[in-house]
Parts: C-alpha cells; sequence; structure tokens
C-alpha cells in the first residue's frame, strides 16, 4: 500500500473521530478538520495515533446491554488489531488489551464469564481463546520468550504446571505408620530444598 493510501486512510479514520468526539488534541491543540487538512505526514500520524490511544481509553460510553453490542465491539478489537498491524505497528493482542478496548475493569469482564451474565461468556471466552492461539504461534515460532508464555498461559489463560510426588517405601512389605511418612515427606523436602540451592 503506498503512503498516499496509508495517509488518506488515516484522514478519514482521524475525521470519523473528529466526528464522534471534537475534543481530540494534539499537542494540546484541538485536532480539527481545518488541522487535519494541512497536517504534515508526521502531524497526521501523531493524529492516527492520539485517535487509536483515545479509543482504548475513551470509556464514557462503554455499556454493554446485550450480547450483540459486546460482539460487535470484540470485532471492533479485532478490526483495530488488523489495522495496527496494517499500518506497521505490530500490536500483539492480549487479554488486556481487549480489556481495555472494551472500556471496562478486568474484574468486571471476569465476572461476565464467571456469571455469564446476558450470555457474555461465550464471545469473552472465544475472544481469550484467539489471543490464546495467537501467542501460542509466537510462542513457537520463537517471538515470545518460554518463560514470559509459560507466565501469560498460566496467569491470564488458566493453564496449570503439575508436579506430582509420590512417596514409596524401599520395603514395600511394611506399612508405614503416620510418624514414618511424615518423616519421609520432611526428608523428601529437606532433599528437594538442597537441590534448590
Amino acid at each position: 500500500m503506498s503512503r498516499n493510501i496509508e495517509l488518506e486512510q488515516a484522514k478519514t479514520t482521524v475525521k470519523n473521530a473528529i466526528a464522534k468526539s471534537p475534543l481530540i488534541r494534539n499537542n494540546g491543540a484541538e485536532v480539527d478538520e481545518t488541522a487535519l487538512l494541512n497536517a504534515s505526514e508526521t502531524e497526521i500520524d501523531a493524529m492516527l495515533a492520539l485517535v487509536q490511544r483515545r479509543n482504548l481509553t475513551d470509556r464514557s460510553s462503554m455499556t454493554y446491554p446485550n450480547r450483540r453490542l459486546l460482539e460487535e465491539r470484540i470485532n471492533e478489537f479485532w478490526h483495530f488489531i488488523s489495522e495496527s498491524r496494517l499500518a506497521g505497528k505490530n500490536i500483539i493482542p492480549d487479554f488486556e488489551l481487549l480489556v481495555s478496548f472494551l472500556g471496562v475493569a478486568k474484574s468486571t469482564v471476569t465476572r461476565w464469564i464467571r456469571d455469564d451474565m446476558n450470555g457474555f461468556a461465550e464471545p469473552l471466552e472465544m475472544a481469550k481463546n484467539d489471543i490464546a492461539a495467537i501467542k501460542n504461534q509466537l510462542a513457537l515460532r520463537g517471538e515470545i520468550p518460554p518463560m514470559v508464555w509459560i507466565a501469560m498461559m498460566n496467569n491470564v489463560h488458566g493453564y496449570t504446571q503439575n508436579t506430582r510426588v509420590e512417596v514409596t517405601s524401599n520395603r514395600s512389605s511394611e506399612l508405614l505408620d503416620r510418624d514414618s511418612l511424615l518423616d519421609q515427606v520432611a526428608a523428601l523436602s529437606e532433599d528437594m530444598t538442597a537441590s534448590d540451592e
């Protein structure tokens, strides 16, 4: 795509944002259509960044009385991600960005999922699954470090690491009494602590 087409698309995006909310400011100056017409390439890029940032932070009208409106906003989120990638911003979608884009608190979205308020759980879970799939692909390509990927998947997507400890006796014919079993567990814990140091 040529730079002129990109600039025209950016101008259209900014113009539409101005029509919705004239309170967009660039370095303290109000952005209006006249400023947009006379703007340099750098100023247009700055205005577009302001509009995109405002789209993420304008929470004044973020209410979702039904599932359809929530799904529309989630689709707008994916459109925003796609547009930012086309603009070379390469934004990686994540759950916190989605929540910010929705304009509500993370605890609110968590409650919507848990309580399935207005049928919101399914579209939100689908969006989380899509985000996890993208992160998985990035991790498999080596674009996300393994430890970062593990932490993200555990903390946001509910994955867990399982460690299994079995306590056995070398004397299988003998049954261990409670004290003997506790002694073996304590010894095993000491061995694990020593190996960590």
